[in-house]
């Protein structure tokens, strides 16, 4: 039975970071399933631009990828991505559907 574990997470407004996060998957041979990113704005928590070049405005990444919690790569992508991002979230890992709808 084949797998697809769902993340969201944000990054630091710094050129290569997106690229930096999406390199995991490939080193690690992780089939990206869906990829996906919506504005957000981080005024609660920010007003001015920080020196890093963060502003008021930022972006989720939701991405879907084959493969199983249990398996290595997975456990290996889902630390190092915990480790390099500002925030991440496991929304889950369950069966992949055969109807590609």
């Amino acid at each position: 039975l084949a797998y697809k574990t769902s993340i969201a997470f944000t990054l630091r407004n710094v050129p290569g970071s997106f690229f930096k996060a999406l390199s995991v998957f490939a080193v690690l041979d992780l089939d990206l399933t869906k990829v996906e990113s919506r504005h957000i704005s981080t005024l609660p928590v920010r007003v001015t631009p920080s020196e890093d070049g963060d502003g008021p405005w930022g972006y989720i990444f939701f991405i879907d990828f084959a493969g199983s919690m249990g398996s290595q790569p997975v456990e290996n992508t889902i630390r190092t991505l915990r480790q390099v991002t500002p925030f991440f979230r496991l929304l889950g890992s369950y069966p992949r559907s055969n109807n590609h709808c």
